[in-house]
């Protein structure tokens, strides 16, 4: 189906491989291999070939020139998709814009697609390129993608192009190419993503991004975007081949004078703390603030400055709204075209930010350890009991033999351990005798509940369904008490509940030959 639909977009060069377990027989590896996947891995070739064979496999075979793959005209996307007019020219559009960058990309001047793309376009006024730039993890994908969909929403027909660098290894010259991961908008219509590769370029910006700039120019564009891959402090490369920049930060920059070294402070246009949900965002704010004033000799001013707290994370984020119509008011100011920037005043009225929410408050981001803590003091508690009640037994088992009853000691250990406790380990024997009947009584909001206690198996052998250590050594008993226990009681180790309901078998999805079904028939008949 995946192959029929790459071939019906236009793209069969694409490279489709599967693999799995041993349910995928050599007759279907055969016949899928046959009709253009280009590679089903059975075992037997994860035993040949091992997983660095595999992955060379797939690396060797993807390393070929797409724009050799191709025709020199306009691939048509086939009409038995069942798409709207305007999706399908908004899939071809993307598709021969796709190759005809990467023509540009691989300086393959014979290809014809780059020009053609140029002629099939009603060309518009230049748009304006917003450069955004950051550290490492800032969350700019995220912040693009939360942008993008704000004009989407906002400017019923604007057209956004984003180009993402993502650096290359130097070690191995491959870049992983991932910022459109974090991207949801680019399935809708208006908008075209590119990805690419600093391809050594010595900083955050690819050698060919200008060239792919200035031909997105060239095309029928309202916005462009270029990402550049994470910085450090001095750079400040996306100014060159942008019109307005935003920088991208955390609250994470260490001492308030590390933002004298940060040289986009100094020359972006806008500036976003992002993940305000984490500790010190406000701080953070405060300081830039102050180095934004420094930095531009804006010591008296008043005026509100272009430097947000934003939570990409976060719906409809209050900060997010405020730094888009801070960009679009920008926009009305420095661009005329086929679109009214003016529109964002409407939804300004309308949009209500959402208050600042966080899955983890900065208060309970250590609340896993706080866990830990807990339970690591409850074991350590429960040995140093153990210690005292196992001494406590031991005066008990003596008391009747010694001329010294020992009185009070074991009051003392008695008063350490607690009435329950002690009320625990003397009645343990008894507790232990009623799941040695036939059948367990107990109550559940009121209704008496009566449960059989014995199984008989196949052979005819009575097997009780609970069995309670019979231990000896009042140390041990309470180390079972407090750390295993039987089922339905603390803590809970067992289950919730004291015993399984009548028919409330186990169940297994899919294991072995045969549907579920075949599955659960064995699982059972084994299970007793």
């Amino acid at each position: 189906y995946m192959k029929d639909l790459l071939d019906q977009f236009g793209a069969p060069y694409v490279k489709i491989f599967g693999g799995g377990g041993g349910v995928i027989i050599h007759e279907e590896k055969k016949a899928l291999e046959e009709y253009g996947i280009a590679q089903i891995f059975h075992p037997d070739d994860g035993r040949k070939l091992g997983l660095e064979g595999m992955i060379e496999m797939i690396m060797r075979e993807c390393d070929f020139d797409i724009t050799e793959q191709i025709s020199s005209t306009s691939v048509q996307v086939k009409s038995q998709l069942n798409l709207e007019v305007e999706e399908q020219d908004f899939y071809k559009k993307s598709h021969d814009l796709g190759l005809a960058l990467s023509c540009i990309e691989l300086k393959n001047e014979k290809s014809q697609f780059p020009q053609q793309v140029l002629s099939s376009v009603k060309q518009k006024s230049t748009p304006l390129v917003l450069g955004m730039t950051g550290t490492g993890g800032a969350g700019k994908s995220s912040l693009i993608d939360e942008l993008v969909q704000r004009f989407l929403n906002t400017y019923k027909d604007i057209k956004i192009g984003v180009v993402c660098v993502d650096p290359s290894k130097r070690k191995t010259g491959g870049a992983l190419l991932g910022d459109r991961i974090r991207m949801n908008s680019l399935s809708r219509n208006g908008t075209f993503m590119r990805s690419m590769a600093s391809r050594g370029s010595g900083n955050e910006i690819a050698k060919d991004l200008p060239t792919v700039l200035n031909y997105l120019k060239s095309l029928d564009f309202d916005l462009l975007i270029a990402e550049s891959s994470g910085i450090g402090q001095a750079s400040s490369a996306i100014t060159e081949v942008s019109d307005f920049t935003l920088y991208v930060m955390t609250s994470e920059f260490g001492a308030q004078s590390q933002l004298e070294k940060i040289d986009m402070i100094d020359y972006a246009d806008f500036i976003a703390i992002n993940k305000a949900d984490h500790r010190g965002s406000q701080d953070a704010h405060r300081d830039v603030i102050k180095q934004y004033k420094r930095s531009r000799k804006l010591f008296e001013s008043q005026e509100p400055l272009p430097i947000y707290l934003t939570q990409a994370s976060n719906f409809n984020d209050q900060g997010v709204n405020s730094l888009f119509f801070g960009i679009c008011e920008f926009l009305e100011q420095k661009t005329t075209g086929s679109i009214d920037w003016s529109q964002y005043r409407d939804s300004k009225e309308k949009i209500r930010g959402a208050a600042k929410q966080t899955i983890v408050p900065p208060e309970r981001q250590g609340y896993l350890a706080e866990i830990a803590r807990t339970v690591r003091n409850y074991k350590k508690q429960t040995k140093e009991l153990a210690d005292k009640a196992s001494l406590l037994g031991s005066y008990l088992n003596i008391q009747t033999h010694s001329p010294d009853p020992h009185t009070e000691q074991i009051a003392e250990l008695k008063k350490e351990l607690g009435e329950q406790i002690v009320g625990e380990l003397e009645n343990f024997d008894q507790w232990r005798q009623t799941y040695e009947r036939d059948e367990l009584v107990y109550t559940v909001r009121g209704q008496e509940i009566r449960q059989p206690l014995v199984r008989e198996s196949l052979a005819g052998t009575s097997v009780p369904r609970v069995v309670v250590p019979s231990k000896k050594d009042w140390g041990e008993r309470l180390e079972y008490l407090r750390l295993e226990n039987v089922a339905g009681q603390f803590p809970y180790t067992m289950g919730v509940f004291p015993l399984k309901r009548e028919g409330e078998d186990p169940t297994r999805q899919f294991a072995g030959e045969g549907p579920p079904e075949k599955t659960n028939k064995r699982f059972h008949f084994l299970s007793k």
